[in-house]
């Protein structure tokens, strides 16, 4: 009888908590056959006050800030790997 696959999903958030919890997971927790999720979410918080406007949004603006929040994810992810 085949085992089953353990699947563990693991939120990352850039933080030092986030990457203690990583660092216990695969100290005390992980085993070799496991299969592991790292979750990260994007947070465009800027676009929230951008949208409260009665003006129309800048498409330039939108762009930046989506682009300043793709970097930073990206910057976690780098920082996870």
């Amino acid at each position: 009888m085949a085992s089953k696959k353990t699947i563990v999903a693991v939120c990352m958030d850039g933080s030092k908590h986030s990457d203690y919890a990583i660092e216990y997971y695969m100290e005390k927790v992980h085993r070799a056959d496991n299969e592991v999720h790292i979750i990260h979410c994007g947070n465009y918080k800027a676009m929230e006050s951008l949208s409260m406007s009665m003006a129309p949004a800048d498409p330039g603006l939108l762009q930046s800030v989506i682009a300043d929040e793709e970097k930073r994810i990206a910057d976690i992810m780098e920082h996870i790997k």
